[in-house]
C-alpha cells in the first residue's frame, strides 16, 4: 500500500477518536449534569432582535420587523415581556404582554407564548427556544406570523 494513504488515514483516525470523545462528553455532560427547568430562567432578560417579518393578511408583501426589549420569567411558568418594534419604519411601543407563560423541557429546548392587547400589534407572539452557554443565554425562534429570530441575555 502507498506510504500516503497511511499518513491519511492515521490522521483521519485520530480526528475521528478526537471528535467522539468530544461528543462522548458533551452527551455525558447532558445526561448528568444539565437538567433544565423553568427555574433555570427565572429572572430578568434583555433582547433584540435581527430583522424579521410579520405576514399579514392586509397586506400582500411581508412588512420588516426589528424589535429589543425585555422579558421576566418567574421560575413558575409565567413571564412578562416588554417591547420596543420597528415595523415597516413605524416605532411601536414600549408594549408589555397582558400575560404569558412558558415551559423548559429537561433537555434546555422550551416553548412561550405573550398575549397583547395594544392597537396595531398582534393579539398573540409564540416563540420556540434553546438555551444555551451553560444558561447564559436564549435563542428564540418564532413561530406564528412573525418570522424572524432573536436572543436574551441574562441582565
Amino acid at each position: 500500500m502507498d506510504k500516503n494513504w497511511f499518513l491519511v488515514s492515521g490522521k483521519l483516525t485520530a480526528i475521528l477518536t478526537v471528535t467522539l470523545a468530544m461528543n462522548t462528553i458533551a452527551f455525558a455532560d447532558d445526561d448528568d449534569s444539565m437538567r433544565f427547568t423553568n427555574h433555570t430562567i427565572q429572572g430578568i432578560w434583555g433582547f433584540s432582535s435581527g430583522v424579521g417579518f410579520i405576514v399579514s393578511p392586509n397586506n400582500d408583501m411581508p412588512l420588516p420587523l426589528v424589535g429589543a426589549g425585555t422579558v421576566m420569567f418567574d421560575g413558575e411558568g409565567y413571564c412578562r415581556v416588554s417591547t420596543t418594534v420597528n415595523l415597516n419604519g413605524t416605532k411601536i411601543g414600549p408594549i408589555t404582554s397582558d400575560s404569558c407563560t412558558y415551559s423548559v423541557k429537561p433537555d434546555g429546548t422550551g416553548t412561550s407564548i405573550a398575549y397583547f392587547s395594544n392597537p396595531g400589534t398582534p393579539e398573540s407572539s409564540a416563540v420556540s427556544f434553546v438555551i444555551v452557554d451553560h444558561g447564559k443565554e436564549i435563542r428564540f425562534i418564532n413561530t406564528d406570523a412573525l418570522v424572524g429570530s432573536f436572543t436574551a441575555k441574562r441582565m
